[in-house]
């Protein structure tokens, strides 16, 4: 007995050890009987089907690498140019779309030509075939009769659910590319500039907006620049006003306007040690700037000064030459005028509008003058609308309405700065198109469309802007400068940030993917940066402290972005900013403009 075991473990062992039949394999394992295969038969058809499945695994495997790749290729071809057609994509975010597809195309091409690659492996093993030149049977039948079925066939239903998932696996990744490559550039909810730049334009981050002004570049003249005297602080002055007030390609202006480029190499390397060192150094370039002065003017035979003083730095630098060539551009202004008996009891009438030859004010037809500050309005601005806006400037500067602003050192600002309200038709009508163009001073703050100001309902939430845009304006154009130690804009420059910070729940200078559990402000416009956050936080706070806000539909309808929407709920939730604005050294409004000013005098 035990010999018959040893020959059996022997011959079994041989039959492991020795190749397969070329022939009647497909017979060997199916009939157990089979003189043949009365010898270690298991063992034989277990080789026998491993090689036949190991092939047809071969050849499926393939052939679905192969289904993957073309799945790509289909998405591509739905990046670009299908999606882009059907959903009417152009501008500039088409690039995203366009090289999100060629991803995609790359690497369906790369999984075609692994399929490819796997196809040849398959060729040089080639299948074991049976006398009838057919593929071995999928089941064997063992030396004790039992049927052992090792790959059952695969439905043509579950093959078109596989390439159905292979599609949707390849459409997803392309909808993620697309995301990742085309930016959020969404507007923001006010149409006003953080105070970090001078010009409201040069700020703007509204789609349509940045659009009209790519397409029109030849428009515009960046390199009217007020240039230093001195020809090394031209060529320090050219790298502060690109770099740290953001006026443009400055270093190329002054390369090619600036008449004496003794010290070009002074603007080029300090350009290019910007360049180098930007993510080690931890401050502003205008800091930055001074630093490298202060340690190479002596390089260059001159002595170090004083860059903000010199270029005026905090005030928006030197200033911009004036032309009447600036700019080839000129706009279709809307002619006409909608007037009718208006109804608002203010002490306002309508003027034409004073300034009709500045190239930026060209377009307008109606204009009111507020402590001397200007509102203009285009031509389909309705006589209420104007005086409305008029109305809300005036009660903000003079809250307790008795004739006279509140703050002497604000309005001088303003005046300073010629700061004004526009008001226009609609987005880029002719009058704003006009302003892009030509406007180069620092006093827009905010804009007014006419779709947004509605005298009936005074700074309403989603009925009127008037109050917000407007208070946009004085925030940005004059208390960020004259308090900076309260209302700055930079991350620890003042109260206002610092009590921002903790409204938000820490501090973020990016845009937070998610804010945490225990903030009470989460803005959550990524276009909008640290400085523009303030601006919007400390409008929120001064219109809940004003009691605009304390309706339930208004409550509920900007929790996602502000939460203490009364009062009583600001001053009991976010501390810091509730005794900022009424501290009465800043002397901010506190009572709601109502659209109607009529002050008291005796």
């Amino acid at each position: 007995m035990g010999d018959s075991d040893s020959d059996s473990e022997h011959s079994e062992n041989e039959t492991l050890d020795s190749p397969l039949p070329k022939d009647k394999l497909s017979h060997i394992c199916i009939f157990e009987n089979c003189k043949k295969a009365k010898r270690a038969v298991g063992s034989y058809c277990l080789n026998h089907q491993h090689l036949a499945i190991e092939n047809r695994v071969s050849k499926s495997n393939a052939n679905e690498v192969a289904k993957v790749g073309f799945g790509f290729l289909i998405c591509a071809v739905l990046a670009w140019p299908v999606l882009p057609e059907i959903l009417g994509i152009d501008g500039w975010e088409i690039l995203g779309w366009l090289f999100a597809a060629f991803v995609i195309l790359c690497i369906g091409i790369i999984i075609l030509i692994v399929a490819g690659i796997m196809k040849l492996i398959e060729k040089e093993t080639k299948p074991i075939k049976n006398g009838l030149d057919s593929a071995p049977a999928s089941i064997i039948i063992d030396s004790v009769g039992g049927i052992t079925q090792l790959s059952p066939p695969v439905s043509k239903k579950k093959n078109a659910q596989n390439n159905g998932v292979i599609v949707l696996v390849g459409f997803v990744v392309m909808i993620v590319l697309v995301s990742i490559i085309i930016p959020d550039n969404s507007s923001p909810s006010g149409h006003y500039y953080d105070g970090n730049n001078n010009n409201y334009y040069e700020e703007n981050n509204d789609d349509s907006i940045l659009d009209w002004i790519e397409n029109n570049q030849d428009s515009f003249d960046e390199c009217n620049l007020v240039w230093p005297e001195d020809p090394f602080h031209a060529a320090i002055y050219s790298f502060i006003a690109e770099y740290e007030l953001e006026l443009g390609m400055s270093v190329g202006c002054y390369q090619e306007n600036y008449d004496d480029l003794s010290f070009e190499d002074a603007a080029i390397g300090l350009e290019d040690d910007w360049w180098n060192d930007e993510g080690a150094f931890d401050g502003s370039a205008a800091q930055y700037a001074q630093q490298w002065v202060d340690s190479n003017a002596g390089n260059y035979g001159e002595e170090t000064f004083d860059l903000n003083a010199t270029f005026n730095i905090s005030e928006g630098g030197l200033g911009w030459e004036t032309s009447d060539n600036t700019s080839n551009y000129t706009p279709n202004c809307t002619e006409g005028s909608t007037s009718e008996n208006n109804s608002n009891p203010s002490n306002f009438t309508i003027q034409a509008n004073p300034n009709i030859n500045d190239p930026a004010l060209q377009c307008f037809t109606k204009y009111i003058e507020v402590f001397g500050l200007g509102v203009y309005a285009e031509s389909e601005l309705t006589d209420d609308q104007v005086i409305h806006a008029a109305s809300v400037l005036a009660e903000l500067l003079d809250n307790d309405e008795d004739g006279v602003a509140d703050d002497a050192l604000l309005l001088n600002r303003l005046q300073e700065k010629d700061a004004m309200i526009p008001m226009f038709n609609e987005e880029l009508s002719p009058a704003e198109k006009a302003m892009i163009v030509y406007y180069q001073g620092e006093g827009i703050g905010a804009v007014l469309y006419a779709d947004e100001v509605d005298p009936t309902q005074t700074g309403y939430w989603g009925s009127d802007a008037s109050v917000e845009e407007i208070m946009h304006t004085i925030n940005m154009v004059g208390h960020v400068y004259i308090y900076p130690e309260a209302f700055g804009l930079e991350p620890n420059s003042s109260l206002l940030t610092n009590a921002m910070d903790e409204a938000r729940g820490g501090q973020f200078i990016e845009f937070p993917s998610s804010y945490p559990d225990e903030a009470w402000y989460h803005y959550d416009d990524s276009t909008c940066d640290y400085g523009c956050m303030a601006g919007e936080y400390i409008y929120w706070a001064q219109v809940s402290n004003m009691g605009i806000l304390n309706d339930t539909e208004t409550c509920d309808g900007i929790a996602d972005e502000w939460e203490p929407c009364s009062k009583e709920l600001l001053e009991s939730m976010d501390v810091l900013i509730y005794d900022l604005i009424t501290d009465p050294q800043y002397k901010l409004p506190q009572l709601a403009p109502d659209g109607i000013y009529s002050p008291e005098t005796e």
